[in-house]
């Protein structure tokens, strides 16, 4: 507990739970806190003393994500994941009822006459009980799309505000249910938390987009804000008098401010400005990325259940988000754009057809896929819409009005799709390997064109015809990007990767092909050698890539929701966060990652990265094998091969061996003298990532582990250890050492 004035904590923490609190609410008298927690239960302490005074109290199955008092104090309502709200006796714990919902119970709010309750979920409903019918109220309030992640009653009990997923704000008619003020938009991302000032004209938000914004009720525009943190905000409350709000989020940061100026006011110091690009993010994973014709736009979906297009001409923060496409229910796993950019196809359990001027439907989502989607296209012309699917079929629809037209059957899950570039041919490819290729008006297969087999079945994960349509390229789960000659399906190039390769494209002249692997990287390569031109280093895994139509530049997005925006000649990072997590590098740190920039570029060029590149020609004596990159041959057993992998560890045994005794020798006369060689440890690499390193592009793994700890440090750089359980802490940046899930302001004339 924290002093808002002063940011000082209040006596002890309160310990006794067992798992992470997701949230937490006092008491109408202040004596009393509860919490809800993942270990599926709910604990109530006592302010004074810190001590728990009834439970854990048992009874739900799954975490609990919302706790609340009733305004007389003799009820506590739990919501979970169990799909239950269930309603507590405050003074013996028993549990005097349950309120069964269709989905997930993500968040409640008592009405201030104690006679209702509502109820958030995740299926994008707010409902309203009667507690003692112990039934809804009213119907369901409809409105948002996905799951809402907040609900909260005025003062007065006569509006209801809700917040969610599809980042919008809607307020409502808490008698009638009806919609009097929204949809509210400006956040970007989710909204997590809202209250509402005392006399209800006004209210906060907090979002996962890092910002704070506070509305008028009135005319329904913020009056301050965006305000950003450097963390995403996860819950808001205001204070009983409506001068202060407190804001909890991420890295256990907690920040109080001006409830009318929106003011900064703990921790001491200015307002943080977010860098441009900087919060080019959609938090979650992303999984489809697609440019749209002008190069001025992209589009990205994911685990969001959003489609989102940023506009990256915007002076201020470098891009623009137009308000999000809003209608699936599960994750998002492609993404289309029309040729002329008026339409736009997403695809998760269901197609949604877009028009992109007004964001709405064009049609009802189609449905007649059994399993998830996993690839969308459009003909060049905008008049056929395919799809793939796991549910082992290819289908072909009219765009324009959503008209089924036939579907081609596999014998595998198809999970990629690419068309030639004159719109006449389609390449599936499917698990266990085969690539195959149709004719599209008929949807016949082609006599012309061989069908391709990957070596051992490994799954194809994406296609990409060249630009003249002369070869097919395609990612496979055998960490391997391969090109073939297109009709013939002779392989003429294997490209080969460390970790798995999820997407590849040719740019729009054919020279380069980029790849996006699970080992961070981005590389730009050579489409005749398969020499790696420029590796793009990302923080995470890299699901979704894509050249701009002119191939200047590369949008790419990771698996934690980073999105960057790269110049293909260059490599150069134009729009995103660095790779740099600290704040203020000096000019010295500035200096030394300019050379070392400049020093990798020049070694890529003299390494010819890299070293696994296979060129397929014809075969002509078992030499060849041999020459191949990704194996060497065994000279104690003539004409056999065996993979380098293998080969270099046997290798390295002795050198291992060797280095551990001089280490262990070097460092007993290390003691007494400061100028001894200090050895570091030998490990062993692949060829490619030797490579890398001599060239100076920096290893992932080794620097995920740094990266993470620079950013631990710079975001909680004021942090000390927990305070002793007797001693108060002075701590003026209200920082906690965990993630701040929830917090609440307690009336100061009570406690």
């Amino acid at each position: 507990m924290w002093d808002s004035k002063t940011g000082h904590q209040i006596g002890k923490a309160l310990e006794g739970n067992t798992d992470t609190v997701f949230s937490l609410a006092i008491s109408p008298e202040g004596t009393r806190l509860v919490s809800g927690d993942d270990d599926d239960t709910v604990t109530v302490w006592d302010v004074t003393t810190h001590d728990i005074v009834l439970g854990p109290l048992e009874g739900h199955s799954a975490r609990v994500w919302a706790v609340r008092y009733s305004p007389l104090g003799d009820l506590i309502a739990s919501g979970s994941r169990d799909h239950t709200v269930r309603l507590w006796n405050a003074e013996s714990g028993e549990c005097v009822g349950t309120l069964k919902h269709p989905h997930i119970v993500t968040g409640l709010s008592f009405a201030p006459s104690g006679k209702h309750v509502a109820t958030t979920c995740s299926d994008g409903l707010v409902r309203i009980w009667d507690l003692k019918e112990m039934k809804p109220a009213l119907e369901p309030l409809a409105g948002h799309i996905g799951s809402v992640w907040s609900v909260i009653y005025s003062e007065d009990g006569e509006m209801l505000a809700s917040g969610g997923r599809d980042c919008t704000i809607r307020i409502w008619n808490a008698h009638t249910g009806t919609l009097v003020l929204g949809p509210l938009k400006g956040h970007t991302l989710p909204v997590r938390g809202i209250c509402f000032s005392p006399d209800g004209q006004k209210l906060v938000s907090a979002s996962d987009d890092r910002s704070v914004r506070a509305w008028d009720l009135s005319t329904g525009r913020y009056f301050w804000g965006p305000i950003y943190s450097k963390v995403c905000l996860w819950s808001v409350s205001m204070s009983p008098d409506g001068l202060r709000v407190v804001l909890g989020g991420s890295k256990g940061k907690l920040f109080v401010r001006d409830a009318l100026s929106g003011e900064l006011i703990l921790p001491k110091g200015d307002d943080y400005k977010p860098k441009r690009g900087e919060l080019l993010t959609t938090v979650y994973g992303v999984r489809a990325l697609a440019w749209y014709p002008d190069g001025k736009r992209f589009a990205t979906a994911g685990d969001d259940l959003l489609v989102k297009t940023w506009n990256i001409t915007s002076p201020e923060h470098g891009f623009e988000l137009q308000d999000p496409f809003v209608n699936h229910l599960d994750t998002i796993t492609s993404i289309a754009i029309s040729c002329d950019g008026s339409t736009l196809v997403s695809a998760a359990t269901t197609v949604c057809v877009w028009k992109t001027d007004s964001g709405e439907l064009a049609m009802p989502p189609i449905e007649r896929h059994t399993e998830t989607v996993t690839a969308v296209l459009l003909t060049p012309d905008n008049n056929l819409l395919i799809t793939a699917s796991r549910d082992r079929t290819v289908c072909f629809w009219n765009v324009h009005n959503g008209r089924f037209l036939r579907a081609i059957e596999h014998e595998k899950p198809v999970i990629a799709l690419s068309l030639s570039p004159d719109g006449l041919t389609l390449a599936s490819g499917s698990n266990g390997g085969a690539i195959r290729f149709w004719h599209v008006d008929s949807g016949s297969e082609s006599s012309l064109a061989s069908h391709v087999q990957i070596p051992d079945e490994a799954n194809i994960l994406s296609l990409s015809f060249h630009p003249d349509g002369s070869r097919i390229l395609a990612a496979s789960s055998d960490n391997a990007a391969r090109i073939w000659c297109f009709p013939s399906g002779e392989e003429v190039l294997a490209v080969n990767h460390d970790r798995r390769v999820n997407c590849v494209q040719y740019s729009s002249d054919g020279l380069v092909f980029l790849t996006a692997c699970d080992d961070n990287h981005v590389r730009i390569c050579d489409a005749e050698s398969g020499e790696v031109l420029r590796s793009l280093k990302h923080d995470r895994d890299i699901r979704a890539a894509s050249f701009s139509p002119d191939g200047t530049r590369i949008a790419s997005a990771t698996q934690s929701g980073c999105i960057r925006i790269w110049e293909t000649e260059s490599g150069k990072l134009l729009l995103g966060k660095s790779m740099d997590n600290s704040d203020e590098e000096s000019a010295k740190d500035q200096g030394k990652s300019t050379r070392r920039e400049a020093g990798a570029h020049e070694s890529v060029e003299s390494f010819k990265l890299p070293a696994t590149t296979q060129r397929r020609r014809p075969r002509r004596d078992h030499d060849h094998d041999a020459r191949q990159s990704n194996v060497v041959r065994d000279s104690s057993r003539p004409g056999k091969t065996e993979p380098l992998a293998q080969r270099h560890t046997r290798g390295t045994r002795g050198m291992k061996s060797l280095f551990k005794r001089i280490t262990s020798r070097n460092s007993s006369t290390n003691e007494g003298n400061k100028r001894s060689l200090s050895l570091r440890r030998m490990v062993s690499v692949p060829v490619a990532r030797a490579k890398e390193r001599l060239a100076g592009v920096v290893d992932p793994e080794g620097d995920e582990a740094d990266t993470e700890s620079n950013d631990e440090e710079n975001d909680d750089e004021n942090a000390n250890q927990p305070p002793a359980p007797d001693q108060p802490t002075h701590r003026g940046d209200t920082s906690s050492t965990e993630d701040v899930s929830t917090c609440l302001c307690i009336p100061s004339k009570r406690k």
